[in-house]
């Protein structure tokens, strides 16, 4: 989650981190993202405009590339399209264990008039 700051500039606030999982993928619990998106909301006041979620993030496998999957791209396609409705894009990070993080977003959609 996080602050819109200015023009295309968001500070991450607070994010949510799911510890189980295999080395191919990771298991997420649905009551807890929403527990801490609505403890997120409580605590700005549900100020929508200036707060609000960004994205998604992962981290690879040891001895793996921040470079994205076939797996992540159809995650972020589907992100992109459920966003999509309220005039956000969708964010993926991914993290590799050499420190390097790569940050996707899909193509700019078309402005239909």
């Amino acid at each position: 989650m996080a602050e819109h700051t200015g023009p295309n500039q968001f500070e991450v606030l607070d994010l949510t981190i799911h510890v189980r999982g295999t080395i191919a993928y990771f298991f997420r619990k649905l009551e807890e993202a929403v527990t801490r998106l609505k403890s997120f909301f409580f605590r700005v006041n549900h100020d929508y405009v200036r707060f609000n979620y960004l994205g998604e993030w992962h981290s690879h496998p040891r001895m793996s590339s921040a470079w994205p999957s076939s797996t992540d791209l159809s995650q972020l396609a589907w992100l992109d399209s459920e966003l999509a409705s309220e005039g956000l894009p969708g964010l993926m990070a991914i993290a590799a264990d050499d420190g390097v993080f790569a940050f996707v977003m899909p193509r700019p959609r078309s402005r239909t008039s």
